[in-house]
């Protein structure tokens, strides 16, 4: 995550059970969240702040802000197409 609002690289591809490191490295505090309705089948649902549902995840934002130099990690088990975003920036 970076100043400009947005998640770098905008896409990545890893291999099932790898462990992805998301790094707040702007002056802005950022949620990763995913959107709970386009996770893959079997897969299990994320959030920063270890929500267990993306209304969860809504209802909480304090709760789950990464500020500058914090990280968020996850390890995606299922195979899949994951999309998340930042709940404070998620329409920019």
């Amino acid at each position: 995550m970076n100043g400009a609002q947005r998640f770098e690289p905008a896409q990545i591809t890893i291999p099932a059970g790898d462990t992805l490191v998301f790094r707040n490295a702007s002056g802005e505090a950022h949620t990763v969240t995913a959107y709970e309705d386009e996770l893959p089948e079997g897969a299990e649902y994320f959030a920063s702040g270890g929500f267990s549902s993306e209304s969860a995840a809504r209802d909480n934002v304090g709760d789950g802000l990464l500020t500058e130099g914090q990280t968020f990690r996850l390890t995606l088990d299922t195979p899949g197409t994951y999309r998340y975003f930042c709940i404070p920036h998620e329409q920019q």
